[in-house]
């Protein structure tokens, strides 16, 4: 997903499909995670019912990466839809944007949740 501030081509660099080089370290620019680059891809999704922060916390801590802001979450009908970009080292971030177009949820094992990608 292309979002507005990724225009910004002095910050932002197209790497591949929906994955953009941050040359500022992330967040908050040179305040950021590091001092290095981080990469970052955005996400539309479709929430189903009962989620809120899970899958998406299990998600960050799965592939090792950051939420750096949600910028909608609006309900269409019954459905609700949230769009959030998320940050880190090329290589998590590459396997991450490998989620677009999958179901992605929580099943519940007792006490335990478990991450389902299909």
């Amino acid at each position: 997903m292309m979002l507005d501030k990724y225009s910004n081509t002095e910050r932002y660099t197209l790497i591949e499909d929906f994955i953009y080089r941050d040359i500022t370290g992330g967040v908050s620019g040179t305040m950021g995670i590091t001092d290095e680059p981080v990469y970052c891809v955005a996400f539309y999704c479709e929430l189903e019912t009962g989620e809120s922060q899970y899958p998406l916390e299990d998600i960050l801590d799965e592939y090792c990466i950051n939420c750096t802001d949600v910028w909608e979450k609006k309900k269409i009908g019954r459905k609700n839809f949230c769009i959030f970009e998320v940050e880190g080292e090329y290589e998590s971030i590459k396997k991450v944007s490998g989620l677009v177009g999958k179901r992605v949820w929580n099943k519940k094992d007792g006490i335990y949740r478990h991450l389902i990608i299909e």
